[in-house]
């Protein structure tokens, strides 16, 4: 397995089960990806879709795995017309609850 070019970690306080939504249901969203519509709720082998706000599908990207709400992976090539021979990659979310020091 190739090593990932670029790794990030992020600190939500927020538990998974609410991250997951966030990442996976397109009403919520759309709240935090800029207006996209992120649908990505089902099961290994459908679709992850992603609509602009202007109502023009971005993103429609195979789930790779899905395991609610621990571990999403999915596709990833854009759509853009002006990015015609961008290569796939895959993302991975992997969510667990953070164990350290608040505030």
């Amino acid at each position: 397995m190739s090593k990932p070019t670029f790794a990030y970690v992020t600190y939500i306080a927020a538990a998974p089960e609410k991250v997951w939504e966030a990442l996976t249901k397109p009403d919520l969203s759309e709240k935090y990806w800029f207006g996209y519509r992120v649908a990505a709720e089902g099961k290994a082998g459908d679709l992850m879709t992603a609509v602009s706000p202007a109502g023009k599908e971005m993103h429609r990207d195979p789930i790779i795995e899905s395991d609610p709400p621990r571990r999403l992976i999915y596709g990833w090539k854009p759509m853009y017309k002006d990015m015609p021979d961008e290569l796939p990659s895959r993302v991975t979310f992997e969510l667990a609850p953070f164990k350290g020091r608040r505030g």
